[in-house]
């Protein structure tokens, strides 16, 4: 496609200048029109000579999509229409052609003017699933109908961003150095996310079926999101020949990663100003006094610490002797008063940064500990159930970080919640034996709902993380000794996670029930086979009666296989009467001469009440009947003419009608179990019937890893699938790949359970139950 100015099928040239004025009084009349763009004070007369000629290229583009999305929404109309089950639906589905057909021009006529304003102002792309604010300030969810095309709008979003990171990263580099607005790559003129939501306002004031939208949607995605890339590349490749940043590669490198050392280095430098010091060469930092744990260290252990500090000389060592610092429990230190540590966590808890840092830190209290023992010039020992609490805590955490069910930034944000934890440990000591307690069914909560998040490049504006950062920002901020704080915030995430998983859920249910009646259509279309295969083996019947069986006949048992089963009764006349004609026209005559003329005119009848059910045309179906019935009486004419009996000749009898349909029950979709050739398979073999809902890490060659979750077993072609957090499919295994798959680790099962308790099991394998009183 070239950069030049061409005309369109559903263009008119004179109403869609670049100016975004619109002529014809026609216009004002149709219920998609919008009113005109109003210039921006700013904006300048002119485009950019080039970046006019992008906006041409894309405007020829977008036409020509949206004339083939309209003639396949019209095919797939009429099939739709001509397959519907009763009057009303085919009614409906007329009327929705007949309102998509009028109001076509003016649809993207509409589209094309918004995508030319947005050439012109750049805008924010709203949020993909909307959401609508109720009288008492909760968010409320969209009617069910309006979710599921939300829901395809932002897979349709998600796929494309994804598939298309690198061009459209380019695109959007080169249009900021052109356009008056900043442009990026979730407010690109015709990035993703834009086209969607401009096509989805067009649509909205269209009077029509939910089921023709998500037709229009499909069409959409096959004629125009699959195929950007031929845009992007179009417009990219006249960018570059007109000189715009020719020599921009892979813009995403240019990019700060969440992992740099840039990254790291910024991480380190923010939380060193926050606390108002300078890290030192290896990047660590003293932190700052902390006025209030200062005064309350002045008071520790009263005179006792006064008078020893006065006899060790200008007061070294901050009491008996001892040099200032955190000393060992049991070395004769004064012992640090579990108020006056809880007072130390809360002012530390609130002199760390409310930051993010690339990659999580577990924070070292006893280190932090002594060096405000140091500036104060104290000595002071732990007390040992508040050793051993911070010791508990500091390896919870630990065990946080190494997780790997959760991504680095989950991981990150959720090892801030150390402080506030330790608070409540050190605070009750008993917190450890509370399974309900709020803050670990909070922690559980946000990790389990984080399991299956898969690492976006932009994650800092992926809604999930921007929930669990504004959970763990709350408890940061807010948390001092109420409790309720953690029942509150749990409440509000469990509400979150309930919306999210709905969404979720009908995108599963929608790829499940798709591969579902595909898997029926597939058994059906066997089953179906094997009936007609029975009935016309080794049997020459006449041409127009073999052409029968082999398509219509053939799609009536099909369809009825489909939609009343094969234990109907409808299905069973069916193969009967096909049985019936293979047989009346091919038994031995004259033998068989009584037993035809006594079922010729039921035969005859009940296959006419058939032909009706089917969509040949009226002269098709008369001319099968006329033809059969003139096949019978010339057979038996020519059987009475016979003066010498011929030989009687062989003729293969034709299956009882019972017996063809237990073929037809028997036939499967299963494949034939192949051979496990290797014997610790069959321990996978077991275990993949009682992995339903289970989390996986999906591993493929030179691609980068995935979650997803065994959400369905379809039985009919014993086949396993799995999705993403989003309901996406992500793989179909059948049983034995899937057993190889967990053998070979290309499918490595994520650890089940509550983080919480998943971290205490570990800490307690590790420093012994005996050690470790205060968990039990």
């Amino acid at each position: 496609m070239d950069i030049t100015y061409r005309p369109g099928e559903l263009r008119n040239p004179d109403s869609l200048d670049m100016e975004g004025t619109t002529s014809g009084s026609a216009a004002q009349d149709s219920p998609l029109h919008t009113s005109p763009p109003q210039k921006a004070a700013a904006r300048p007369a002119e485009f950019h000579g080039i970046v006019k000629k992008v906006f041409e290229a894309t405007e020829d583009w977008l036409l020509e999509q949206f004339s083939a999305i309209f003639a396949d929404v019209d095919d797939t109309l009429f099939t739709m229409a001509e397959k519907a089950q009763s009057q009303a639906d085919q009614d409906t589905v007329f009327a929705d052609l007949r309102t998509l057909r009028m109001e076509k021009t003016r649809l993207v006529e509409t589209v094309i003017s918004q995508i030319r304003e947005c050439f012109h102002r750049p805008q924010e792309p709203r949020s993909t699933i909307a959401a609508e604010e109720g009288p008492t300030g909760e968010l409320s969810l969209v009617q069910d109908a309006d979710l599921e095309q939300e829901v395809i709008v932002k897979s349709l979003v998600s796929n494309a961003s994804r598939d298309l990171m690198t061009p459209i990263a380019e695109l959007s580099l080169r249009l900021d150095s052109l356009l008056p607005g900043k442009v990026y790559d979730e407010n690109l003129p015709i990035g993703p996310a834009i086209l969607c939501e401009r096509l989805i306002d067009s649509m909205q004031p269209l009077n029509i079926s939910l089921k023709t939208r998500l037709v229009f949607l499909k069409k959409f995605e096959k004629q125009m999101m699959l195929k950007l890339g031929e845009l992007y590349e179009t417009c990219n490749s006249a960018l570059v020949n007109a000189g715009v940043l020719p020599s921009l590669k892979n813009p995403h490198q240019r990019r700060q990663s969440p992992g740099s050392n840039t990254a790291r280095a910024n991480a380190a430098k923010a939380l060193a100003k926050a606390l108002g010091v300078s890290p030192d060469g290896d990047g660590q930092f003293q932190v700052p006094a902390l006025p209030g744990f200062q005064a309350a260290l002045a008071g520790m252990a009263g005179g006792a610490v006064q008078g020893a500090a006065g006899q060790g000389g200008a007061g070294q060592g901050g009491g008996f002797g001892f040099a200032p610092g955190l000393m060992p429990v049991g070395q004769g230190a004064p012992q640090l008063p579990t108020q006056n540590l809880l007072q130390f966590l809360g002012e530390l808890q609130f002199q760390i940064p409310q930051m993010a840092q690339p990659e999580g830190q577990v924070l070292d209290i006893n280190a932090v500990l002594t060096e405000q023992l140091v500036t104060a010039k104290r000595s002071a020992s732990l007390g040992k159930l508040d050793n051993e609490v911070i010791r508990l805590v500091d390896m919870l955490f630990s065990f946080v970080l190494e997780d790997r069910n959760l991504a680095d930034p989950i991981k990150a944000q959720l090892v801030r919640l150390q402080l506030p934890f330790l608070k409540i440990a050190v605070a009750d000591k008993a917190f450890f034996a509370k399974a309900g307690h709020p803050a670990r069914k909070l922690l559980n909560e946000v990790a389990d709902a984080a399991i299956g998040w898969q690492l976006p490049e932009d994650y800092e504006n992926d809604p999930l993380f921007k929930a669990v950062r504004e959970v763990v920002e709350t408890v940061i901020a807010e948390f001092n000794s109420d409790q309720q704080l953690f029942e509150k915030l749990l409440q509000e995430f469990r509400a979150y996670c309930a919306r999210e998983k709905k969404r979720a859920s009908m995108m599963e249910r929608r790829t499940v029930e798709d591969i579902e009646a595909r898997a029926r259509l597939e058994l059906g279309r066997k089953k179906v086979c094997t009936v007609i295969d029975a009935i016309l083996k080794d049997r020459q019947l006449p041409d127009f009666v073999e052409r029968m069986l082999n398509t219509e006949w053939r799609n009536l048992l099909l369809r009825t296989c489909l939609q009343q089963g094969t234990g109907s009764t409808a299905w069973r006349d069916r193969v009967a009467i096909a049985r019936d004609l293979a047989w009346s026209v091919t038994a031995p005559m004259p033998q068989a001469a009584a037993q035809i003329a006594k079922l010729k005119e039921s035969l005859l009848g009940r296959i006419k009440v058939e032909l009706h059910t089917m969509s040949l045309k009226q002269g098709d179906k008369q001319q099968f009947l006329d033809q059969l019935e003139f096949f019978y009486v010339s057979r038996a004419e020519a059987s009475k003419e016979d003066v010498v009996p011929r030989p009687v000749r062989e003729v293969k009898p034709v299956p009882e009608a019972k017996d063809i349909e237990q073929l037809a029950e028997k036939a499967t979709l299963k494949p034939t179990p192949e051979p496990r050739k290797v014997e610790v398979v069959d321990k996978y073999w077991q275990q993949t019937m009682h992995l339903k809902n289970s989390w996986f890490r999906l591993s493929l060659p030179e691609k980068p890893s995935v979650r997803c979750r065994l959400v369905a077993m379809i039985k009919d072609t014993d086949q396993f699938m799995f999705a993403n957090r989003n309901g996406t499919k992500a793989a179909v295994y059948s049983r034995l790949e899937f057993a190889q798959a967990l053998h070979d680790g290309i499918l490595e099962p994520l650890e089940n359970g509550p983080l919480f308790e998943r971290a205490l099991k570990y800490v307690v394998g590790n420093i012994g139950e005996t050690e470790l009183k205060i968990a039990v």
